[in-house]
């Protein structure tokens, strides 16, 4: 695994080995991701899994399955209670 800063989105990515998918969920990185989302940076506002062509959105409980991310797409993220949205290039 190779976690990997994306200064255009503020986003830390862990690209998981397809040898090893699984291993973004054992101790202590399944943790320390988590704990990475629950405690946003200026530098690092979001954090993500990325294995193959597939993409996982980690938050502080839990994590979301977003599926194959290609060349040029567009996450859009909710914030809850809010009529806010906004938008990711997750390329």
């Amino acid at each position: 695994m190779v976690l990997a800063e994306d200064r255009n989105t503020a986003t830390l990515v862990a690209h998981v080995d397809g040898a090893f998918p699984e291993a973004w969920r054992q101790p202590p990185y399944f943790e320390e991701l988590h704990a990475w989302a629950g405690n946003p940076t200026p530098k690092r506002q979001r954090v993500a899994v990325k294995l193959g062509d597939d993409l996982i959105a980690i938050f502080p409980v839990g994590e979301r399955f977003l599926g194959p991310m290609r060349s040029n797409p567009v996450v859009l993220v909710h914030a809850p209670g809010t009529t806010e949205w906004a938008a990711y290039d997750a390329g």
